[in-house]
């Protein structure tokens, strides 16, 4: 199993922050299941986001316009 670095989670008031987005999107993205936004962990009520998980997530989004012009 992955051991996941508690002290690297961030709430979803913080990622919002770091997505420039407001905190419902995200909780509504959850609730609803609509949207792509990085994955979370539910402990209960208690949402969390992996930071490398966000980190991973924002890079994978990446357009380069350069890559595939010669």
């Amino acid at each position: 199993m992955e051991r996941i670095n508690t002290a690297a989670m961030l709430t979803t008031e913080q990622v919002a922050a770091i997505l420039n987005v407001k905190a419902g999107t995200l909780e509504k993205a959850r609730s609803t299941g609509v949207g792509d936004f990085p994955p979370f962990i539910r402990f209960c009520r208690t949402v969390r986001y992996v930071k490398a998980d966000v980190d991973a997530w924002i890079a994978s989004h990446r357009v380069d316009l350069r890559e595939g012009m010669a």
